[in-house]
């Protein structure tokens, strides 16, 4: 889809595409480190792999103890940091909400098994990012061990977000007031799948934008389900119905 004034020029495009598309978007409120969603303070500093074994082992004597679920998330808080290589464990759900913060490649949301493939989005964590900073890829990949629906990012950010060199993208990535600028210059052709909100987009060339059906609900293809079966395999049989088949 496409804001008012945006032009789909070069490349090749499939599925269908929509003109003059204007919708009144809101941004989430960003999680503040307070009652259901306080958490742990991080300042600059993120760990290479979140959630930390403290705080699993503390959440593991909440469940026993009756006051948390293993569903919950955990919420970190950040300030002035850049989120980077971080390695999300499969079956746990993080946040982490940035002030003065941005985002660059190597975060992976791990599955149960790395070699399952395709990617099986149950046995996926789930990593879901607020911040303020632009979104700048360069040759280090972003969640490609797992689906576009394990990672989200919102940022409020009007600067460019950039996505250059052999780095890939997998997620949701949500920056309304920023221009995605989409440098390639790579070997190979960056792909980015899941789907993207952006004030606008400057596509340069080398690069593959891919919407993930999986994030679509699947609809139900009837409004009826069978509820009884009669095989009429005779003319007798047949016979009794051949006023409501004759159509």
């Amino acid at each position: 889809m496409g804001g008012p004034g945006v032009a789909i020029t070069g490349g090749t495009v499939t599925g269908q595409t929509i003109g003059n598309f204007s919708y009144p978007f809101v941004m989430p409120t960003y999680p503040i480190n307070l009652g259901a969603t306080s958490g742990v303070s991080l300042g600059a500093t993120i760990p290479a792999t979140l959630p930390r074994a403290a705080d699993v082992t503390a959440r593991t004597a909440a469940i026993a103890a009756g006051t948390a679920t293993a569903a919950a998330p955990y919420y970190y808080y950040t300030n002035g940091a850049t989120i980077g290589a971080v390695n999300i464990t499969s079956g746990t759900n993080v946040v982490i909400v940035g002030t003065n913060t941005s985002m660059t490649g190597g975060l992976m949301v791990l599955q149960a098994a790395a070699t399952v493939s395709p990617v099986a989005p149950a046995t996926c964590g789930k990593a879901t990012i607020y911040i303020d900073g632009p979104v700048a890829i360069g040759n280090s990949d972003v969640n490609t061990t797992s689906w576009a629906g394990a990672l989200e990012v919102y940022t409020t950010t009007s600067a460019d977000c950039v996505v250059s060199g052999n780095g890939s993208f997998y997620g949701c990535l949500t920056a309304p007031y920023s221009q995605l600028r989409c440098n390639g210059g790579g070997n190979n052709d960056t792909d980015l799948c899941g789907s993207f909100v952006l004030g606008s987009i400057t596509d340069n060339g080398h690069m593959k934008f891919h919407f993930d059906e999986g994030l679509t609900p699947t609809p139900n293809p009837k409004a009826w389900t069978l509820a009884l079966w009669t095989e009429m395999q005779t003319s007798a049989e047949r016979a009794q119905y051949a006023s409501q088949l004759n159509f």
